[in-house]
């Protein structure tokens, strides 16, 4: 007879916040965010900062993809495509949050707190923290999840 293990939903969602791969996550999501971060910085030479924060992000999807794919998830036996459009779909649903989170500390609330040292760096480098535990959870569940087997392969 085995023993059956009623874990709660809650406790299992905190325990893969405990594990290597969330770990690997936070380290390919950091090093895409000074991607990013960094990227947008540079563009603020050439453009202003809304527009900088969209392209900027187009830096930080592509690095975050590369990374999280090459170290963070196994391979999943899916297409590649597949895996594209589902990385790129969550990621681009999560930019209203990451822009208006931007937009809003930097030019209104950092500003109006009287933090004045470098409001828009210190707002982005915030704002593009925010979807971090919904997209581990997103790419592991949906973008890189392991593929199922054919019927006819079982």
């Amino acid at each position: 007879m085995t023993a059956v293990t009623n874990i709660s939903p809650m406790r299992r969602f905190l325990e893969l916040l405990l594990t290597r791969q969330f770990g690997l996550f936070i380290v390919a999501g950091g090093l895409a965010a000074l991607a990013h971060w960094g990227s947008r910085i540079l563009f603020n030479e050439f453009m202003g900062f809304r527009v900088a924060l969209v392209v900027a992000y187009t830096i930080g999807i592509g690095t975050a993809f590369a990374l999280n794919k090459l170290f963070v998830f196994p391979d999943s036996g899916r297409a590649l495509d597949t895996e594209i459009r589902y990385f790129v779909f969550f990621n681009v649903a999560a930019f209203p949050l990451v822009w208006g989170a931007s937009v809003f500390l930097a030019e209104y609330a950092l500003p109006r707190a009287g933090f004045n040292w470098r409001p828009r760096e210190v707002a982005h480098a915030i704002a593009i923290s925010l979807p971090l535990v919904l997209n581990f959870y997103l790419h592991k569940f949906v973008t890189f999840r392991p593929q199922e087997p054919a019927a006819d392969d079982r």
